[in-house]
């Protein structure tokens, strides 16, 4: 499933509502949008379920022609896209990541969720802030990130 852009905007401000895959064929989606964008910018990373290399290449091609001169905000990342973000900091560049997506795992039921973390509520300020507890939504019992916490939340320092 190749990427979709969703755009939403006013003369000021753009929602991009990007979901599916950044593969291969993302250059030809972002060409699409990138020309008359607003002075600020908001990238919804909710629906990303993959990224692959030529896909990162082509948000990079696209993301350093766009960000110059603009406010831009990332929310929803998933856990994919922080991934990218903390092995190659371009891939944020100046963004301000508002909000995002974790895994976790219930060691006692094996259910899987994903837990969002908001700036100014329980997002960390730091990569090595104690997280609260995340309850499992299946049984109720403390879950566990299921990556470590001080490297999923480690573009936070940078």
């Amino acid at each position: 499933m190749s990427i979709s852009i969703i755009m939403d905007r006013s003369a000021e401000l753009a929602r991009l509502t990007l979901s599916g895959s950044i593969d291969e064929y993302a250059a030809a989606e972002f060409t699409k949008v990138a020309d008359g964008l607003p002075s600020t910018l908001i990238f919804d990373f909710g629906g990303i379920v993959a990224l692959n290399s030529s896909g990162v290449n082509a948000w990079i091609t696209f993301y350093k022609e766009i960000y110059k001169s603009r406010s831009i905000i990332f929310e929803n990342c998933t856990p994919e896209v922080i991934m990218q973000i903390n092995m190659m900091p371009i891939f944020r560049g100046p963004a301000v990541i508002h909000s995002v997506y974790a895994n976790y795992v219930c060691s006692d039921c094996m259910h899987k969720q994903r837990q969002l973390f908001v700036r100014g509520q329980n997002l960390p300020d730091s990569s090595a802030e104690l997280l609260p507890p995340v309850n499992c939504q299946a049984c109720g019992k403390v879950t566990e990130m299921d990556e470590q916490p001080e490297d999923f939340f480690a573009w936070i320092d940078s």
